[in-house]
């Protein structure tokens, strides 16, 4: 009902949340050129860099001398290239010198009784890596994710605010009595989102999961987590639950594997929309209603393939992934690298769209096993091997682990009714194939368990190595 599309834009200028103003600057960057996109674009980043060059100590230091834009009002390559690479470990490092606070009362507040300015909120990441960071969003950036979300939703068809959408969510920010703010929280109400927990995904949950999804019809759209909905869906298939076919699944929080996409297409009976996000960037690309490639949402961060020098890769080439925010006046991420792994597309969309396409999302560093023979696992190696082809059946999820890179832990949970036989001989089966692929320099150590806990952002990570 588009009622509450009006009044949800409505209550934002009112509130003066500049949410409006910002999607409306979405809307018309879809009809506009790739020359004059770009040229916007690079015109803000220009601005955090004067911003961040004048107004912190650490960027004072690294950033080079010299003007960001050439005479047509694009990024000089070589100027942009100059400056530093940032991670997780530089924030926790340099925390205060990269803030650009608005005054040296404000930045002595913080640093004596960690007051911020007024709507300044701090952040954390979701902790995915199992190193989660603190850093500081002002209001205009949380206006502007704010407005890249819905742009992401209306790509994906689901038009912000005018029908009803169930959600399985929730990281361990949402249950644990975190304060959400008064703005945040009347958004959720007028994008009528039904959210059902992502925690605990056990045989319960799953099935009144499953009947709710069942049950309301109101909401042709479900959102969640990658690993939740393809939990869900493989336990519907497994137990023989039919689910109504869906107008549209929004996957989000993680990789999407071509095996995990067929099987959430063919047991929710709609096309599954892939989304690039996280706490750290925000809203950051989307498909549209073609579903070849991941739209970057230009206006609000500039999107860099890089290689491990922090040099852009040519399009069409992996590399690591770097986010600048454009609109965080009190601490943008600058060149971050977020921790995962992509491909920009060399061609356009043939939507008409002028944004750059993310062909490829190849999953977090984090989310790869490295042998001491320089052997490379991928996450989609596992999921297939031990989700598909090894799983008869008696397989309900797995986790791998790497803390050491001679040494790789799995832990599998059986589904509920396996007989022990096919336990076991499911278990010779995985640790066979393993020990030949992962090689003799890797000591192997897999076992059944009881259960997995979901990370602290509330996703299930298949693979998670900390090397």
């Amino acid at each position: 009902m588009r009622y509450h599309e009006l009044i949800f834009f409505a209550v934002h200028r009112l509130l003066g949340t500049g949410t409006a103003q910002a999607w409306r600057t979405l809307l018309a960057a879809e009809d506009q050129s790739p020359g004059t996109l770009f040229r916007s674009r690079d015109a803000a980043l220009a601005a955090v860099w004067e911003r961040l060059r004048t107004a912190t100590p650490f960027y004072r230091e690294w950033l080079p001398p010299g003007p960001l834009l050439d005479g047509s009002g694009r990024l000089r390559p070589d100027v942009w290239a100059a400056a530093p690479v940032t991670d997780r470990r530089d924030i926790r490092t340099h925390f205060d010198d990269m803030v650009a606070f608005p005054s040296a009362d404000a930045r002595r507040a913080w640093r004596e009784r960690r007051a911020l300015p007024a709507g300044w909120t701090v952040q954390k990441s979701g902790g995915s890596t199992g190193q989660p960071v603190e850093y500081l969003q002002d209001r205009t950036w949380q206006a502007w994710n704010r407005a890249a979300a819905l742009w992401c939703d209306k790509l994906s068809g689901a038009w912000p605010c005018r029908e009803k959408r169930l959600k399985i969510w929730g990281g361990t920010q949402e249950i644990r009595g975190v304060k959400v703010p008064l703005t945040t929280r009347l958004s959720s109400w007028l994008q009528r989102g039904i959210i059902l927990p992502s925690f605990r995904m056990d045989e319960a949950t799953m099935r009144g999961h499953i009947e709710t999804i069942n049950r309301r019809t109101d909401a042709p759209t479900l959102e969640g987590y990658v690993s939740t909905l393809y939990t869900l869906a493989r336990f519907a298939r497994g137990a023989g639950l039919s689910v109504r076919p869906l107008q549209r699944v929004i996957s989000s929080a993680g990789t999407l594997h071509a095996p995990m996409k067929e099987l959430m297409e063919a047991v929710y009976g709609g096309p599954v929309f892939d989304r690039y996000g996280s706490r750290d960037g925000g809203a950051t690309a989307n498909q549209c209603e073609l579903r070849r490639g991941l739209h970057v949402c230009e206006p609000t961060l500039y999107v860099e393939v890089v290689d491990k020098k922090g040099r852009q890769v040519p399009d069409g080439s992996e590399g690591d992934i770097l986010l600048t925010q454009l609109h965080n006046h009190g601490m943008p991420l600058f060149r971050y690298r977020i921790g995962d792994r992509g491909v920009m597309d060399p061609e356009p969309c043939p939507c008409g769209r002028p944004h750059r396409v993310l062909k490829k999302l190849l999953g977090r560093v984090t989310e790869r096993i490295c042998t001491p023979d320089g052997r490379i696992l991928d996450s989609l190696y596992f999921v297939h091997l031990l989700g598909v082809v090894l799983n008869s059946g008696w397989l309900d999820r797995f986790q791998v682990v790497q803390d050491k890179q001679d040494e790789v832990r799995i832990a599998l949970v059986p589904r509920e009714g396996s007989s022990p036989g096919e336990r076991e001989s499911g278990l010779r089966a995985v640790i066979a194939e393993l020990e030949e692929s992962l090689g003799p320099s890797v000591r192997l150590d897999a076992r059944l368990v009881g259960d997995i806990p979901p990370s602290p952002s509330g996703k299930h990570l298949y693979v998670v190595s900390s090397l």
